[in-house]
């Protein structure tokens, strides 16, 4: 994680998220992480309660839900642009009769794919 993610969480459990009690634990886990460690099962127990809690408060406030939504669209539209990109640019294209073909390195000539998932 990066520093300002790690500081916004760090906020976000001071503030609540988690219990007084349990905030060093917090802090050792998020430190173990960070040193590539494995947690513990108690440290696992809470990262599942932490992601329960976040995830019940994006799912219950619908301007944060859509924001999230558009954002994982956008990065996914991204991607396949990219991978779209990365296929032209590497492949030999024609059209025939409307349609988009490219040929493989066995020379074999197949329709180009409509999505880049």
């Amino acid at each position: 994680m990066t520093e300002d993610v790690d500081a916004r969480l760090k906020r976000l459990a001071r503030e609540g998220l988690i219990g007084k009690d349990e905030y060093a634990l917090f802090l050792k886990t998020m430190k173990d992480l960070e040193a590539d460690k494995k947690p513990n099962p108690k440290q696992r127990m809470m990262i599942i309660r932490i992601f329960d809690k976040m995830l019940g408060l994006i799912m219950g406030d619908k301007v944060v839900y859509q924001k999230i939504l558009q954002t994982v669209k956008k990065g996914k539209r991204d991607k396949e642009k990219v991978k779209e990109e990365t296929f032209r640019s590497t492949h030999t294209i024609f059209v025939h009769e409307g349609i988009e073909y490219y040929v493989t390195a066995e020379k074999e000539i197949i329709e180009v794919p409509s999505s880049f998932e």
